[in-house]
């Protein structure tokens, strides 16, 4: 997930607490010793991807090379020899166990390694997943021999990639010197959740405070899970995105300490808690746009809009009290704080969509925007803009026929599930947002009055297939098996409303600085449609398809010296000499 120009932000604000080492540098050089390394896989399977197939990163250069900003452009590999299918498949595999070697050999736990790829996601999640596969079955129209799409639960590749990730563990763990010590977690593409919330969700659940844990990843949202344990001990290895040969350590703990100066206030009525304060603060980044929610229009990372946010949190805390409150499995917000600090927003929406006029040409055009603006007479620099008009315009564009009300209020409920899922689990595995838009921060304060907090009910993961059905476009339909991938092409399927011509999609580029930030617009998919259509169809899927189709349980993996030999049987080669015990966890 990305929190967009997050870790921007946090670079700059917090680069005391971080550290850039050598992509082959040990942490133990650096003074830090790790019990506990935790990886979130798709990140490192979607680049074994691209270099096995060499597209995105490692497309062929066909342009003449372009510095982006100061990023460093890698050189390109050589192609690899020419390969069938299956040993491409096998390559990618190896490449991504490669991969983990490499940052086993640079943090060296003492103690566990944690493996976690991408289950099936809460809904909510599904609608971002499918924007994406959607965009890029837009966007990529060249074959490159792999559909990225297969990189979601439920796929032959996954289940084939999680089969070659176990035999890697057992191979190791049972073979090699540098394992035998680690006590080995898997949770395979089968096993619900995302793959960071599963690494958290063992923090939680099982670790021992008094241990260290070192997640890596690339995205935004590791920082704010990272934050939302409250363990002492954490560290982030994030791989530097401008310069290929390094990483970055994030000393979490540090950073902490730093935040909280920095959100700290001081009021004779309420005393400022610091464990809400990190709560505030990741709720409060919500806003700026997550994977589940929309941004409020105003607001950006980008220049003085996260200042702007934490000074008026910090006038908030001391008038009324901190945004969040918690208690053992729930985070609430505060109505009257969250009303306070969005009215707070909606009077300098003006000012700060001034501001970003002034600076129109490092963005796409916004139409409604400046249609609603006119140029100062008096310095042709500035705009003036009508901040009524444009308000009005923003309803009447993107919530034509709706209570607005009803709006407001469906993204208060995802604030609160939002908050809930990092801080504890999916208050709903079925919930989402259902429009591409946010309100302003003012009518959104108008409305908060009215809200009323949400009894999620605690429903199921919904199952592979399922999600495959709700996030695959119609030209991935083969990732699914027969009959269910008619679902997806045939012109009378139940589904064929929310299957749009991919010329037909729009693509919204209004106001954003890359094209990357654009929003797709796609029909929001009804997922009890979606489970109706699979529950008429299921039966006819032959029998040894099926097995994708079941959630299991992640696998705990330790040598046993006292057990007896015996061989591992594998398609990928036998383990001989096997002394492994695994077991079942529940994450």
């Amino acid at each position: 997930m990305g929190i967009k120009y997050f870790f921007s932000w946090f670079k700059k604000n917090f680069n005391t607490n971080i550290k850039q080492i050598p992509k082959t540098g040990k942490f133990t050089t650096h003074n830090v010793q790790i019990d506990n390394l935790l990886i979130d896989m798709n990140g490192i399977i979607h680049t074994s991807a691209q270099r096995i197939y060499r597209y995105g990163n490692f497309k062929p250069e066909t342009q003449p090379k372009r510095l982006l900003g100061n990023r460093q452009i890698s050189a390109q590999p050589p192609p690899p020899p020419p390969m069938n299918e299956a040993d491409k498949r096998i390559r990618l595999f190896h490449d991504v166990c490669v991969s983990i070697d490499a940052l086993l050999a640079s943090v060296e736990p003492n103690k566990r390694l944690i493996l976690a790829i991408d289950g099936v996601a809460p809904f909510s999640k599904c609608i971002q997943q499918r924007q994406r596969r959607f965009r890029s079955a837009i966007e990529n129209t060249t074959d490159i021999g792999f559909d990225t799409s297969s990189i979601t639960p439920g796929t032959e590749f996954m289940e084939n990639l999680s089969k070659y990730i176990d035999w890697y563990i057992r191979k190791n763990i049972n073979g090699n010197e540098a394992w035998k010590h680690l006590e080995v977690i898997f949770s395979s593409s089968r096993s619900p959740g995302e793959g960071e919330h599963t690494l958290v969700n063992y923090i939680k659940n099982y670790g021992d405070l008094s241990e260290s844990f070192c997640i890596t990843g690339v995205d935004a949202d590791l920082i704010m899970l990272a934050l939302s344990t409250h363990a002492p001990n954490m560290w982030i290895l994030r791989e530097d995105q401008y310069n290929i040969e390094f990483q970055y350590i994030i000393d979490i703990k540090a950073a902490r300490a730093q935040l909280l100066e920095l959100l700290r206030w001081t009021s004779e009525q309420y005393i400022f808690n610091e464990r809400n304060a990190i709560d505030d603060f990741v709720f409060l980044f919500f806003m700026f746009g997550n994977d589940f929610l929309p941004n409020i229009p105003s607001i950006e990372i980008m220049n003085t809009g996260t200042e702007t946010v934490i000074d008026i949190y910090k006038n908030v805390g001391i008038g009324y009290g901190h945004i969040t409150t918690s208690s053992k499995n729930m985070i609430k917000f505060n109505k009257q704080s969250l009303k306070i600090l969005l009215g707070e927003i909606g009077i300098r929406d003006k000012e700060l969509l001034e501001a970003k006029l002034r600076r129109k040409n490092e963005f796409f055009p916004d139409l409604l925007l400046e249609n609603c603006a006119t140029v100062d007479p008096t310095d042709r620099g500035r705009y003036i803009l009508d901040i009524d008009k444009y308000r009005n315009e923003y309803i009447l564009a993107h919530f034509p026929d709706e209570d607005i009300s009803k709006v407001c209020h469906a993204y208060f409920q995802g604030l609160q599930w939002v908050i809930n899922y990092y801080s504890f689990k999916p208050p709903s595995w079925s919930w989402n947002y259902p429009f591409s838009y946010c309100p302003s921060a003012k009518i959104l304060a108008e409305h908060i009055d009215t809200f009323t907090f949400p009894s999620f009910s605690e429903n199921e993961p919904n199952l592979p297939f399922v999600q495959l059905l709700s996030v695959i476009p119609p030209k991935s339909a083969n990732l699914l098996p027969a009959p269910l991938n008619l679902l997806l092409t045939d012109s009378e399927s139940i589904l064929k409303p929310y299957l749009p011509d991919l010329k037909d999609i729009v693509i919204d580029t209004s106001g954003v600085k890359n094209l990357w930030e654009a929003k797709t617009i796609l029909p929001i998919i009804d997922i009890e449609l979606v489970k109706k259509a699979y529950a008429n169809t299921i039966d006819r899927v032959h029998k040894d398809e099926l097995k994708r189709n079941l959630a299991i349980f992640p696998l705990r993996y330790r040598y046993n010296a006292a057990q007896r030999d015996r061989v591992f049987r594998s398609p990928f080669g036998d383990i001989t000499n096997y002394k492994l015990s695994t077991q079942i966890i529940d994450l």
